[in-house]
């Protein structure tokens, strides 16, 4: 059955390194990064070297001038950065579980729902709805800072324009209301910080702190203030799992 096919998919193993830029290796479990060398891997539709120009500098140019194998430094690596949590969490394959387990849990606050419904087309374009939200991950997440900086703009101006009344609660609602970004923008933590523990690498309280705590940059992009998102995993946990949310 469809439900059975579903359970198998998301229980299922994912192959190391399948879909992501960088190795799966002890190293990165210990929070380091290692990209493949020789090549560039794609990111969805995206490629890392067209995501941020200066990223192929990493990789071999064949500047006759330069030793085999020679690579030159990013010259801005974002808001993150290859040594963070949060490079780590979202390279990996088991970031594409954890973001259908948010958009799922998400869906079930009925105003968010909603503006979704009500200002989306998802249900005549499902993949393109969900790679354009895949898109502005990638971007914020690996792109440089003027490009993260600049989706940041656009998906707020977008949400600027989104208002409306659930028909089902009577509720009214705007895009940008602080309260519906911090549920979002938690049960996302929640669930990338799960993917990952579930089918990733091990991940530490101190980790699981960390990324929470880089995440705040995330929350600040959609227009949330530092001091209104969580701070420790146990602050989004408790959030996500209690009646807060």
């Amino acid at each position: 059955s469809s439900s059975l096919r579903l359970a198998g998919f998301l229980s299922a193993k994912v192959p190391p390194g399948a879909g992501s830029p960088y190795r799966i290796t002890a190293a990165q479990k210990n929070g380091g990064m290692e990209p493949y060398a020789g090549r560039k891997a794609n990111m969805g539709e995206m490629k890392i070297d067209e995501l941020r120009p200066e990223y192929q500098r990493r990789w071999p140019t064949g500047d006759e001038h330069e030793a085999p194998g020679a690579a030159r430094p990013m010259e801005d690596v974002g808001l993150f950065g290859p040594e963070s949590m949060v490079w780590r969490v979202h390279s990996d394959p088991a970031s594409l579980i954890g973001g259908l387990r948010g958009l799922l849990i998400q869906a079930l606050n009925p105003v968010a729902m909603a503006a979704v419904s009500q200002h989306s087309n998802y249900r005549d374009d499902p993949w393109g709805r969900l790679n354009r939200t895949s898109e502005y991950l990638t971007i914020t997440t690996f792109g440089d800072t003027r490009r993260a900086n600049e989706a940041a703009a656009r998906l707020r101006s977008i949400h600027r324009r989104i208002s409306g009344t659930d028909p089902f609660t009577g509720r009214s609602y705007r895009a940008d209301d602080p309260d519906l970004l911090l549920w979002v923008h938690n049960v996302e933590v929640h669930s990338f910080l799960a993917g990952y523990r579930a089918y990733g690498g091990r991940v530490t309280r101190a980790q699981a702190d960390r990324y929470v705590t880089e995440m705040i940059r995330h929350a600040e992009l959609v227009g949330l203030s530092a001091g209104d998102v969580p701070h420790t995993y146990a602050e989004v946990d408790e959030y996500v799992t209690s009646d807060a949310g």
